[in-house]
């Protein structure tokens, strides 16, 4: 899991880093950082997806997209220097996490459907005492 963070962490910012005349807007590194912190809390929640409950998986996809989205406004606009939040950015961020959850929903339904198909067993891990 923590692989895949930095993974996706190095190519998000390798896609967004932006820099502007001297200053740094989005600087580089800071993405693994977050994808770890949010992949941690749904890996936490791996139980509930092996028992065959991904509904909040989906819903935590939607949330931890938006959230991705908002941490990369709030730092734009704390390195500007200009903190306002207009009905756009609220429909930019609100829109990237309703479609991670409509995608989340199709992904996540397929995965169960694979998994009942091949009869994979849904076993809850097992403790050793």
């Amino acid at each position: 899991m923590l692989a895949l963070a930095l993974f996706a962490g190095v190519l998000l910012d390798a896609l967004t880093v932006q820099v502007i005349g001297s200053k740094v807007e989005i600087s580089l590194g800071w993405s693994i950082l977050l994808y770890a912190v949010l992949a941690g809390i749904m890996h936490g929640l791996r139980p509930l997806f092996i028992r065959g409950r991904w509904e909040v998986h989906c819903v935590l996809t939607g949330i931890c997209t938006s959230a991705i989205i908002l941490a990369q406004y709030l730092m734009i606009t704390f390195r500007r220097g200009s903190f306002f939040f207009t009905r756009e950015v609220w429909w930019q961020i609100g829109g990237a996490g309703f479609d991670g959850n409509a995608d989340g929903a199709g992904n996540f339904w397929m995965l169960n459907w694979v998994a009942r198909v091949t009869r994979y067993p849904y076993l809850p891990e097992r403790s050793f005492e």
